[in-house]
């Protein structure tokens, strides 16, 4: 999904890993003041442990199954967040707005 966005968009959205929250992020910068955009999965891990602890092989053992991290939205696999109201946020989601994808805007609780 980042590659076809980031093909549609032109705006490179780069793997960032899933050491910081504990799902895979994907990011790419954005022209001006709009700084960046992201990309996650809504389907996660339910526990999340950094490797380098050692309790890692046990937590990702005992919550191994898959949980939405927005129930709200269960229809939705990946959410891009950007700040849409400036020109560059506006072409990246009339970019995705033209992929082959069902997409739709929501709004996220903090």
């Amino acid at each position: 999904m980042a590659a076809a966005i980031s093909k549609a968009s032109r705006y490179t959205f780069e793997a960032q890993g899933d050491q910081d929250h504990g799902y895979p992020l994907f990011r790419a910068k954005l022209p001006g003041a709009s700084n960046w955009a992201f990309m996650t999965p809504n389907v996660v891990r339910r526990g999340f442990v950094r490797r380098a602890d050692a309790k890692d092989v046990k937590v990702r053992k005992e919550h191994a199954d898959q949980v939405e991290r927005f129930r709200e939205h269960p229809d939705c696999n990946y959410f891009v967040t950007a700040d849409f109201g400036t020109a560059a946020g506006g072409k990246l989601s009339r970019a995705i707005e033209k992929l082959p994808y069902p997409s739709r805007r929501v709004r996220l609780a903090d």
